[in-house]
């Protein structure tokens, strides 16, 4: 458990832009920062970063939040997780007391697996740099492959023993639950060998039918992009053509590999700053590229590439060289890469190697510079460089080049971006000579089909929208506006911005007639009316944070937007970033002419009495709603009657005054039931 003056310590040193700089690429943009969402698909930036707010928010799909909840929802972490991976960036030292049986069974179950591998990927390097067999089989291995310690060491590379139960022995012995040892992929369970069922139960598994997955392998393990170790890939190092080259972890409650780009942890920093990727396609590929200077390369995780690993890359990219193998199997595997990347909206560059080399194997036979020099002079724009790889196949005949047309016109029919979908057209029309009004009516069918095909794969009837409201039984359709929780949102709002602020108040002594001017705060002056009018907000998320403002109100060195920021619960969280940061600022150039826009603080007092009122407004007609119900009761006296509609009309007469001052008419409202 983390000390609350090491949590406030940790809240203080945090600079939000700097947390989401870590997984997002963002550009300044006014007061604030922008970059695309990694909570929902987009190519045109939503996301909003604000630095003097310290909050995040997607005008896209509405998430938003603190660092705090930034990580704990990109990550799928818990608060005191978030805390920790704050305070290892800000190089804060926390102290934390051991946490107690009781609490270490409360540890979900990803929690669980992570501490896990965690103590695997230590296990195996351990294994590589201290034992005999890591030493002389795999250390050197990978020296003669020509790899550095320092970069073995920031890779994490390490190394399975050639024993079926080495690392299942010592995680036993850790008292690692034998459940996440086979839910993790660490352990596979056999039962006279054959892979068994896990049983039910952590007692119902017999310790003894445990055995490693990885046996006799260099490990290479995946971080995601936070550096948390998600699984493993084994490379095998035996002669024995019958055991597969590569092993791979195997799906589970924390490793995605459709989602999980290898490396992106070690290069996501230098992709930022060249807002460029280099795509190879194996780890080995990866860490000889990072090793000879080219620290923006990754690779898909033991996986063809997926959309969602494209989508990551985006998040932190605009451009993208593939950098494949230069056998059969990478030139298919690129070109089923491309279109992939230019339907993302990216910029996509190709470099091939001769020889079948790849770029580990290239610059283990030529060194560093002849690398770096291959790749500067022979990276081409996709375009440019497949009617250079495929010039004799275009001099065959008419064919052979409207087939390659029609596969270069599906792909740039993918692009996004109309602009730089009209240069590839134009581009493919004077290189084949071929006329650019063809080109450009094929890109036009072929990107229909693809839009048609795309909304039919994404959309099924049942989420289809309604397309219009059904007055069928309605003779006379009038206005509806239904009660929201709106009004209550905006007090909320305006009382977390300028709670502290001094406001006067004009009120009438009712004993002497006289009229006063008071000062007090707009938080007072809140807490004053709802009192008077007995007013109550209807939404529990509204009253919960309402109660929690005016109970924390008189503790020393409260303020409330902070206080909410850091609050633990998500809802709190998620309402109160959803209400202070905006999608537009006004622009400062109105001064330059002399314009002046009143800014909201001078407005706030206005806006809070007229949210107020609308408030008050709505619980009258809950109010008469609910009086008019009554009246339906066929056993009410005469009586009883009377002093109902009495009431109603007094309080019609109230709401059509609130509504006349607000500037309303002819709207009906419809309490929530």
């Amino acid at each position: 458990m983390i000390p609350p003056d090491q949590v406030d310590e940790i809240h203080r040193a945090v600079r939000i832009e700097e947390v989401v700089g870590e997984f997002v690429m963002l550009k300044k943009r006014g007061a604030n920062y922008i970059g695309l969402c990694p909570f929902h698909n987009e190519k045109t930036p939503s996301f909003t970063v604000s630095a003097t707010k310290g909050i995040f928010k997607c005008f896209g799909c509405g998430k938003a939040g603190n660092a705090v909840g930034f990580l704990m929802d990109h990550l799928h972490i818990t608060y005191p997780e978030a805390l920790r991976w704050l305070a290892n960036k800000y190089n804060i030292s926390i102290k934390e007391r051991e946490l107690s049986d009781e609490e270490k069974k409360s540890l979900t179950e990803k929690e669980s697996i992570l501490i896990l591998l965690k103590f695997a990927a230590q296990h195996y390097q351990n294994n590589l740099f201290e034992t005999d067999e890591g030493k002389s089989v795999a250390l050197s291995y990978l020296y003669e492959r020509g790899l550095e310690e320092h970069i073995i060491r920031e890779f994490g590379l390490g190394y399975s023993l050639n024993d079926k139960r080495g690392f299942t022995q010592s995680a036993l012995q850790a008292q690692f639950s034998k459940r996440y040892l086979i839910k993790s992929g660490q352990c596979l369970y056999k039962t006279e060998y054959h892979e068994s069922e896990i049983p039910e139960t952590e007692d119902a598994i017999d310790a003894q039918f445990l055995i490693d997955r990885f046996q006799a392998r260099i490990m290479f393990p995946i971080h995601d992009e936070s550096g948390r170790v998600l699984g493993f890939g084994g490379r095998n190092l035996s002669a024995d053509k019958n055991l597969a080259k590569y092993v791979n972890s195997p799906e589970s409650p924390v490793y995605h590999k459709s989602e999980v780009l290898y490396g992106l942890y070690q290069a996501k920093k230098h992709i930022i700053k060249e807002n460029a990727s280099i795509l190879a396609e194996g780890y080995m590929d990866v860490i000889a590229l990072h090793q000879h200077g080219l620290r923006n390369a990754v690779a898909s995780s033991g996986t063809s590439l997926t959309e969602g690993q494209v989508r990551k890359l985006h998040r932190f990219c605009e451009k993208v060289i593939i950098a494949f193998d230069g056998d059969d199997a990478g030139k298919k595997a690129a070109e089923r890469a491309v279109p992939m990347l230019l339907e993302e909206g990216l910029m996509v560059y190709r470099v091939s190697f001769p020889d079948n080399h790849d770029p580990d194997s290239f610059a283990k036979a030529f060194g560093r510079e002849a690398l770096l020099r291959h790749i500067v002079q022979n990276t081409h724009d996709f375009l440019e460089y497949y009617v250079y790889e495929n010039k004799d196949f275009l001099m065959r005949g008419p064919i052979e080049r409207s087939s390659f047309i029609g596969k270069m016109a599906s792909w740039i029919a993918l692009i996004p971006n109309d602009i730089r979908r009209t240069l590839y057209i134009q581009e493919l029309s004077k290189k084949l000579g071929i006329g650019e009004e063809v080109i450009q009516t094929e890109v036009t069918r072929l990107r229909k089909e693809w839009i048609k095909s795309k909304i039919i794969k994404e959309q099924s009837p049942s989420v289809l929208p309604e397309i219009a409201p059904n007055y069928d039984n309605q003779k006379h359709p009038i206005e509806i506006l239904p009660v929201s929780h709106a009004d209550e949102s905006e007090i909320l709002r305006l009382l977390l911005l300028y709670g502290n602020m001094v406001m006067e108040e004009e009120f009438t002594d009712p004993l002497t007639g006289q009229t006063q001017t008071k000062q007090m705060t707009l938080a007072e002056f809140v807490l004053e009316y709802m009192s008077i009018e007995q007013l109550m907000f209807n939404d529990p998320l509204h009253m919960k944070i309402f109660s929690l403002y005016y109970n924390n109100l008189t503790e020393k060195g409260f303020t409330g937007l902070e206080y909410f920021m850091n609050f633990p619960d998500d809802d709190v969280r998620g309402f109160i970033t959803n209400h202070v940061i905006k999608n537009h600022e006004v622009s400062e150039n109105w001064k330059k002419f002399n314009i002046h826009i009143a800014d909201e603080l001078s407005l706030s007092v206005k806006a809070l009495k007229k949210s107020l009122q609308s408030l008050k407004e709505k619980i009258i007609s809950q109010i008469i709603a609910s009086l008019k119900n009554e009246l339906k009761n066929e056993n009410l006296d005469e009586n009883e009657a009377t002093i109902l509609l009495h009431k109603i009309r007094v309080l019609e007469k109230e709401r059509i005054e609130i509504n006349k001052n607000l500037g309303r008419s002819g709207i009906k409202y419809i309490p929530e039931s």
